[in-house]
């Protein structure tokens, strides 16, 4: 004689409640706001809202989850003259040791993808102009999809060198509105090594399951749960 064998719901996870669900729907919201690192030592931020810095936007921005004292942002400044006012925005190290790669007007170089820090023929310092507007003339006009390269010392680490980029776009139009900079991700290695500028760390298994739920989204949930509802119980 076969024994029927009854599931019994709970009583902390009444029956039909997607606990799995929504715990993975609850990560998805944040899981990418958050640092992530992979095996090889890189540390990865990616916003879900980009940053952004300028005159009519936020004023200052602090990259504040390095390792240790170092820190680096970007500020926005207003200067009134006789004729209009001139803005820029600039970077520049905050605490610790930081700096930026830079060309040789001090400008932050905006660096193509997959460039490592050895091949950047330009000079390093811990302030930089990144965009200049003034009624006369703007610099640059802007960019998009660009990389800016630092190195800063851990201080958890005996003030050991690490280099990481910043993901970043640059509006700077002629009506005088900006320059706005646009940042929307960054990452750095613990390890010591030289990454190459946009080199993300492969996804661990809680991003993996954050970023399968994100793809579901409220048609997939709602299908998911009409497909319980409608299963027999067992």
């Amino acid at each position: 004689m076969k024994t029927k064998r009854t599931k019994k719901a709970s009583a902390a996870e009444p029956k039909g409640t997607p606990s799995k669900l929504v715990s993975l729907l609850a990560m998805a919201g944040g899981a990418l706001a958050m640092p992530q690192t992979s095996e090889a030592g890189i540390v990865y931020t990616n916003l879900i809202a980009p940053e952004v810095v300028g005159p009519n936007s936020s004023l200052s921005f602090v990259i504040d989850n390095l390792p240790g004292v170092a820190r680096l942002g970007f500020n926005a400044h207003t200067k009134p003259t006789f004729i209009s006012s001139s803005r820029w925005v600039t970077g520049k190290q905050i605490a610790g040791y930081v700096r930026l790669k830079t060309d040789l007007s001090f400008f932050a170089l905006p660096l193509p993808k997959s460039v490592s820090w050895d091949a950047i023929p330009a000079g390093t310092n811990a302030g930089a102009f990144v965009a200049y507007w003034n009624y006369s003339h703007r610099f640059p006009t802007g960019y998009n999809d660009r990389y800016f390269a630092f190195k800063f010392q851990d201080s958890t680490q005996a003030n050991k060198l690490l280099y990481g980029w910043i993901h970043v776009d640059v509006s700077n139009p002629t009506s005088g509105t900006g320059p706005d900079l646009v940042i929307s991700e960054w990452a750095y290695d613990t390890s010591g090594n030289k990454l190459p500028t946009g080199i993300v760390p492969e996804p661990n298994s809680a991003a993996l399951l954050a970023l399968g739920a994100m793809a579901l989204g409220a048609p997939g949930v709602r299908a998911w749960r009409t497909k319980r509802r409608s299963a027999p119980q067992r």
